[in-house]
């Protein structure tokens, strides 16, 4: 059986101390991680290594000459918030430490009670992992939450989305200007029988229902709405069952785009069409006649001895 890799620790240790230092490095000898520790003595490699490095912890003696930890922190949350920052010091009160955690240390450690910093340090390295897990995921959502909100803002289509009971419980901007609303915050909880004709409500409804029971979607379907005694449009209208997480439906959503000028030409065309045809159907008519009119002369002609006067084609 394959043994599993360890996993590498970087460490950036503030210690005066060489004696210190090695007496950390031979606590953390352990069989899950291995450690990389970089070692500084002063404020100015301190700052030098945080900004040039990557480190999974930084470790900190309380007071060196000229700096402490409480400026050692300062740093660390300055140039790398996420890194985990302990404490390892013999001259630390109660008091002090308590501050410590307060203005952003992750813990602390006091020298003659070594055999903790192993602990410490696995503790905080997988606090920092599962914090900065969830702010990726945080970001994500965040940044999820903004591609909606400006689809939403800026879509010229109409979207919506209702609960079970066909209350509306978000629409875009677009679709609350179609029905005269000045904030899409004003149709939640509403219906379309709060805004549209009954016709049109009801045969809305009657869908939604349809599609919440068999979870089948109706895909570009053509609806008249009528906002009485306000406006009357032509829609193409998609709508989709609404789930949960678990798959369960718990709603309806869709989008509709404004087809009311194309209706408009169509039915311009289908007239013009029918002005032609009955057109066509008038001078058919009347070619028809004049053809008979010929055949009747020419008979008479001929009748009386005349040469005819028409030459017909069939």
């Amino acid at each position: 059986m394959k043994t599993p890799e360890k996993q590498i620790l970087n460490i950036l240790s503030l210690e005066d101390s060489l004696k210190d230092f090695e007496i950390i490095c031979e606590l953390l000898i352990d069989n899950e991680f291995d450690f990389v520790i970089e070692r500084v003595e002063n404020q100015k490699d301190f700052i030098d290594s945080l900004g040039t490095k990557k480190f999974n912890i930084v470790l900190s003696d309380f007071s060196l000459p000229n700096f402490n930890a409480f400026g050692a922190l300062e740093q660390t949350l300055k140039i790398c918030p996420e890194t985990p920052f302990i404490v390892v010091s013999g001259s630390i009160g109660e008091e002090t430490a308590i501050e410590l955690v307060k203005k952003g240390a992750c813990d602390y450690v006091l020298k003659d009670k070594p055999d903790r910093l192993l602990y410490a340090v696995k503790r905080a390295y997988e606090d920092s992992k599962a914090i900065l897990a969830r702010k990726q995921a945080e970001e994500t959502l965040a940044h999820e939450r903004y591609l909606m909100n400006m689809l939403m803002d800026n879509a010229p289509n109409h979207i919506y989305f209702k609960d079970k009971e066909s209350r509306f419980i978000r629409i875009n901007k677009s679709h609350a200007t179609s029905m005269g609303l000045n904030n899409p915050n004003e149709a939640i909880g509403k219906t379309d029988f709060d805004f549209f004709d009954e016709q049109h409500a009801a045969q809305a409804f009657e869908d939604e229902k349809e599609i919440m029971k068999t979870g089948i979607p109706m895909i570009g379907i053509e609806e008249k709405e009528i906002i009485p005694g306000k406006t009357e449009k032509w829609v193409n209208t998609t709508k989709m069952p609404l789930r949960d997480k678990t798959g369960e439906i718990i709603g309806t959503f869709g989008i509709s785009k404004d087809i009311t000028e194309r209706k408009k030409a169509d039915e311009a065309l289908l007239k013009k069409i029918d002005e032609l045809e009955h057109f066509h159907r008038v001078t058919t008519g009347r070619e028809l006649k004049m053809i008979e009119l010929k055949n009747e002369i020419n008979s008479l002609l001929k009748r009386y001895g005349e040469d005819e006067k028409y030459f017909i084609i069939e």
